[in-house]
């Protein structure tokens, strides 16, 4: 059928590679739909905790978001130069200069995060209410724990469907006689 095994081979390399850039396109579709997902329940969620208007929803999300994506561009910066910097402590070759840059990079971008908060603020209170203002970033937070305890309420929701699957019948049937 192939003229040589190394044919069969690369075809069959072929197919899984494209096979794995199918099942990409599909991670990265479902990625998406749960990135826009969880962007609606923050819109909701925050015009809702913050009782912001038609007029001032429209005013604050686009500061809010593009204070958002220096937010996280800034804890990006933070987390790699933080992440730099425990490899070179931990790696016996590297000098004490190396480490102290690397440190001296990580404070930089760590108060370069802080900064941005009072930054953003300002920026809030261009577009609302001092009180309104005020309350974002106690919202995100909140929003955040929210997500948090979905995600794990889901997680723990999945674990226990697993077990009881799992679980031959004299298992269940001793689990429920033990309630």
């Amino acid at each position: 059928k192939y003229a040589k095994p190394r044919d069969f081979i690369e075809k069959k390399i072929h197919e899984y590679g494209n096979k794995v850039t199918d099942d990409e396109k599909k991670f990265k579709q479902n990625q998406e739909a749960h990135k826009e997902k969880i962007k609606a329940q923050k819109i909701a969620f925050f015009t809702q905790e913050l009782n912001l208007t038609s007029d001032e929803a429209a005013k604050f999300w686009p500061v809010y978001n593009q204070c958002w994506k220096e937010k996280m561009e800034a804890k990006r910066a933070t987390h790699q130069s933080l992440k730099a910097l425990s490899q070179a402590a931990k790696d016996a070759n590297s000098s004490d200069s190396d480490v102290i840059n690397l440190a001296d990079t990580y404070h930089k971008n760590y108060e370069k995060e802080l900064k941005l908060v009072s930054e953003h603020f300002a920026e809030y209170q261009k577009v609302l209410p001092i009180k309104k203002a005020a309350l974002v970033t106690a919202t995100e937070e909140k929003f955040k724990n929210n997500l948090i305890m979905q995600l794990r309420g889901k997680g723990y929701q999945q674990r226990k469907m697993n077990q009881i699957n799992h679980m031959g019948h004299g298992q269940q049937m001793q689990k429920s006689n033990n309630k």
